[in-house]
């Protein structure tokens, strides 16, 4: 779904010219946003945030779960949908259970949850927030042992353009991964971490890639994100695809 606005405008032209359905209940009056999906591993979209009957009734539409490989959620998900997830993980404890963080003041809302989730993300800020509210100390790295001890698998803090620090509960490290370049001309930060985000997930958990090259292929899908104008949809699919993938 897009909105009438002129990132809208740029997704419907762009959908058109390389032949991909979009009908017009696509298009809302408003704004262009971001939403949340459930898909299987065909890449199949099974719900989304977008589905009435989750936004008015907070019920998910009927699913067959044995499909799902990955649940991404944010931060700022209500509890009632949280708790209906967190059923299906602990029934299929194969499903990987993610959570990024969508503004320090979300962290009281999601604290109590931390311990279901196999992968947590967020940035420097929102990760104090957390640490402000379980009691931690400032200290990132404090930040990342507490969600380790908490039951957290892997735990990523980015820093901007500085660094991102991973936390793993295999080993119970915490490493510092330096940014791969320079970004010489940032034009916006706006979709930096959902891209980050999406490229990681994807490059892990759906083509299995290590730690170290699913880093990689984040920082390099955020540095396009941060030094382009337009959405990364107008580099989708193949460049996506070579850089998560190689």
């Amino acid at each position: 779904m897009y909105g009438k606005d002129d990132i809208g405008k740029f997704f419907a032209r762009h959908l058109k010219n390389k032949n991909i359905e979009a009908p017009a209940s696509n298009i809302v009056d408003g704004n262009s946003g971001i939403f949340v999906a459930v898909l299987n591993q065909k890449g199949d979209t099974l719900f989304d945030k977008a589905d009435t009957r989750i936004f008015q009734k907070q019920q998910f539409p009927k699913i067959d779960w044995d499909t799902v490989k990955v649940i991404m959620v944010l931060s700022s998900t209500s509890a009632k949908i949280l708790k209906q997830l967190i059923k299906v993980k602990r029934a299929r404890p194969d499903i990987t259970l993610c959570v990024e963080m969508s503004g320090g003041k979300t962290a009281e809302h999601i604290a109590p949850y931390l311990s279901c989730f196999d992968f947590y993300i967020s940035n420097r800020r929102e990760a104090q927030s957390i640490g402000n509210v379980s009691g931690v100390n400032k200290n990132i790295n404090a930040i990342v042992k507490h969600l380790l001890a908490k039951g957290v698998k892997l735990a990523i803090i980015t820093s901007g353009k500085h660094s991102v620090l991973v936390g793993n509960s295999i080993n119970n490290t915490v490493i510092k991964y330096p940014l791969k370049k320079v970004i010489k001309r940032a034009i916006s930060s706006v979709g930096a971490g959902d891209t980050f985000t999406a490229a990681f997930c994807a490059a892990h958990y759906i083509y299995g890639k290590n730690i170290k090259h699913s880093v990689n292929a984040a920082m390099d899908m955020s540095a396009l994100t941060v030094s382009n104008i337009n959405p990364v949809i107008d580099r989708a699919p193949e460049h996506i695809y070579n850089s998560i993938t190689r």
